[in-house]
């Protein structure tokens, strides 16, 4: 198909504008799933350290350090609130992810 570019001028316009809209979806989805990724690692670790606080907070339990238990343990909730809100966030991307691929 051969354009005038006299005549369609406004159709290649319009198909410029396009594939720069569409080119910045595709960033955007990409920036998203990096984000993602990022976020899971992040989740992982966030967990490991809920259950190492928990651990902690066991073993000074048993040897009758109670506050210091205790100190483990609201940390290990402290940590458990933030990871819930890191995987609310996942959550959201996903969604996102989701309805740009017209699921």
């Amino acid at each position: 198909m051969e354009f005038n570019v006299e005549c369609d001028r406004d159709i290649i316009k319009n198909l410029c504008e396009t594939a720069e809209y569409l080119y910045g979806i595709v960033l955007e989805t990409q920036e998203l799933k990096l984000i993602r990724d990022i976020l899971y690692g992040v989740s992982v670790e966030q967990r490991n350290l809920k259950d190492t606080l928990k651990k902690e907070a066991s073993k000074l339990l048993r040897k009758g350090l109670k506050e210091a238990a205790n100190y483990a343990d609201t940390m290990a909730f402290i940590v458990d609130l933030k990871l819930c809100e890191i995987e609310k966030l996942i959550a959201k991307i996903e969604e996102i992810l989701v309805k740009e691929r017209g699921e």
